[in-house]
């Protein structure tokens, strides 16, 4: 039997780790492999083009900032698909469903790397050879997985729908004088120069540590009409996940959402186009012969996508 040398061991137990590590972290965030595509891409290879980074504990570092955004989604996801008068069927997602929303947003995250830049503007978006592009990435999926990413870019459309509401959503909020007003300051401080209250300490502490989408619904102004808002969201759903999570989770009024979008490489370009993964996901739909609007209209019922409401499916066999 060979002689493994001393200093040959730390280096094969310290692989045998990683592989370990990228295992787990395979399970937690994966799959990892739609991860890799988005930390390795670069504008001189297709986007399409599978590329296998060399494992180490760098490139794990990098792979759970990505899927931490991933895993914040799956908490919401189930906020967001069932809401309102849905709200009963609300649950956990499977863990196959899990990885269903990871995998759509990181493929999500790769569109938005590739095509939703500033070298993509108005008068090239649509060129024949752009949609060429566009559409040969998405023909790398199957169509239960396209189905899946139009679900997930839904929940993210939601989510932008909430940061930037139309004139009458803050109106039936707020109140009128909320809808065209600026941003409002948050809650005048109670404290007396003359007293000391902890209790009032208390709740000056609380009022700060209430969340962003909370304090939004009384903070954030009107975006305009439901025409507006349209090409408003059009526009923001050029932002990778990672940049609707930040956007949430701090984004108090309209000046907030713009400082956002210029300080993440905004301008002219951005508010001027609109995003183009819808439009590319609908031509290759109908390239493999299916109602691009049927199944859309499905997805929004709960029928199709990444979690099926059984309950619904069941009456909609019958």
């Amino acid at each position: 039997m060979a002689q493994i040398s001393l200093p040959d061991l730390p280096t094969e137990i310290l692989f045998h780790k990683i592989a370990v590590l990228f295992a787990i972290a395979d399970r937690v965030w994966g799959p990892l492999e739609d991860i890799y595509q988005v930390l390795t891409y670069n504008s001189t290879q297709p986007p399409h083009s599978k590329r296998t980074p060399v494992l180490s504990l760098a490139l794990l570092v990098q792979v759970s900032h990505i899927g931490r955004v991933a895993t914040w989604f799956e908490d919401m996801y189930p906020k967001i698909r069932w809401d309102g008068e849905n709200a009963y069927l609300r649950r956990e997602l499977a863990v196959s469903e899990a990885r269903a929303l990871r995998r759509a947003l990181y493929r999500m995250w790769l569109f938005s790397l590739a095509f939703h830049t500033p070298e993509v503007g108005r008068t090239n978006r649509m060129s024949a050879v752009s949609i060429a592009n566009r559409c040969r990435l998405l023909r790398t999926w199957s169509t239960d997985e396209l189905v899946e990413l139009e679900d997930a870019r839904l929940c993210l459309e939601s989510l932008l729908a909430s940061i930037c509401p139309t004139n009458g959503q803050v109106f039936w909020n707020s109140g009128a004088d909320a809808a065209f007003g600026p941003c409002r300051p948050l809650q005048q401080s109670r404290y007396c120069p003359f007293f000391y209250d902890a209790r009032v300490e208390a709740t000056e502490l609380d009022t700060y540590s209430i969340p962003a989408a909370e304090l939004r619904v009384q903070t954030m102004e009107g975006w305009g009409d439901d025409i507006d808002q349209y090409h408003i969201l059009s526009s923001m759903l050029k932002l990778n996940p990672s940049q609707v999570m930040a956007l949430y989770e701090s984004a108090l009024c309209r000046r907030d959402v713009e400082v956002f979008v210029d300080e993440h490489g905004g301008g002219n370009w951005f508010w001027e186009n609109g995003e183009t993964l819808l439009h590319a996901w609908m031509l290759v739909l109908h390239g493999r012969g299916l109602p691009a609007h049927e199944v859309r209209e499905k997805i929004y019922r709960g029928l199709l996508g990444i979690a099926v409401d059984d309950e619904k499916y069941a009456i909609e066999v019958k």
